[in-house]
């Protein structure tokens, strides 16, 4: 057994606890792919789209895209999205816009 090995792998290990990340549930993370893709049609409808940046240790990272972007109800839209995910999706504990 090669021991420099084992060594790196329980570093790795380690590292990933002492940062609190998790390797997200798989089955979760194919739920919140199926919830922005269903609100891509209304969002389309008005010139925006949305995009899931990443979905890591509980952290769902979002980015709004075209008329999005800068309209000024992004934020009411973001409020709506956030409470439509965390009622679908138990293991998003945080939600951020990027």
């Amino acid at each position: 057994m090669n021991t420099s090995k084992s060594r790196k792998s329980k570093a790795k290990k380690s590292a990933v606890a002492v940062q609190g990340k998790k390797p997200t549930n798989k089955t979760e993370a194919a739920k919140l792919a199926a919830i922005i893709e269903e609100l891509r049609p209304a969002l389309a409808s008005h010139g925006g789209d949305i995009e899931l940046v990443s979905f890591k240790g509980g952290t769902v990272s979002l980015r709004f895209m075209g008329a999005c972007g800068s309209c000024q109800y992004a934020n009411g839209t973001l409020m709506q999205i956030m409470k439509l995910i965390r009622e679908k999706v138990k293991t998003a504990k945080r939600i951020r816009l990027i």
